[in-house]
């Protein structure tokens, strides 16, 4: 009952707006915590859309490392164009670990990229990404899984998606870059304050590089007792 109600009100809200989807899917992050509902199992619950479609399987992640998702946004500069924005994130931590801008970003860029993150943080067992070529294309060592979340689906990328609101509302729609260099020098800005100035609720108030830290020394605590 209190779904419908829900749904109804989110609707009747949509309904006035020539753009409602933006509006909707944070609705529905800001209402899954207190509801404790999956985002893509609303849609078939509420509106009756007959039967739910396949949800990605859900990871239970214990530390850093385990799985990183990554997507791609878009940032405007002052003369009209658009840039790609890679970013890659871990699902634990919520560390951001690259926030790269380019004009174009084909398939061997972002192997390249992937592959050097693997020589800096070590592999994960899993990269959880939409089903674009340039991630469809990827060529993973042994004991990384590609995991692709359903089609039409960003809300099962939901931390990286979160991610990209709070880039926008905090850099990308306030600013004005006269070139990809300046863009890429604020999203380094960014990257630095987001990892280590930025808290996060969901990491009970901590950074994501306090909250890294944190668990690390649980581990080494947690290691030192079994010995």
């Amino acid at each position: 009952m209190v779904a419908a109600k829900l749904g109804l009100r989110l609707l009747a809200r949509c309904c006035l707006l020539q753009n409602p989807h933006d509006l909707l899917l944070g609705e529905l992050r800001s209402l899954h915590d207190c509801l404790q509902f999956e985002p893509e199992n609303y849609f078939s619950d509420v509106f009756n859309f007959g039967g739910r479609p396949p949800v990605q399987p859900r990871f239970d992640l214990t530390a850093a490392g385990q799985a990183w998702c990554l997507d791609f946004c878009h940032g405007r500069l002052e003369n009209g164009r658009q840039a790609r924005i890679l970013a890659v994130l871990d699902c634990f931590t919520r560390e951001c670990l690259l926030l790269k801008a380019a004009p174009h970003f084909p398939s061997s860029t972002v192997q390249r990229e992937i592959e050097w993150l693997f020589l800096v943080h070590g592999k994960p067992q899993r990269l959880v990404s939409d089903n674009g070529p340039e991630f469809r294309a990827l060529t993973l060592p042994e004991g990384v899984e590609a995991a692709f979340i359903q089609p039409g689906s960003p809300w099962q990328n939901g931390h990286v998606e979160s991610f990209f609101d709070k880039l926008r509302d905090e850099l990308l729609n306030r600013e004005i870059f006269s070139s990809g260099a300046e863009l890429q020098a604020h999203l380094d800005d960014h990257l630095e304050y987001y990892n280590h100035r930025q808290p996060h609720r969901s990491l009970d108030g901590l950074t994501p590089a306090s909250f890294k830290s944190r668990v690390s020394d649980t581990m080494q605590e947690a290691e030192k007792l079994k010995l």
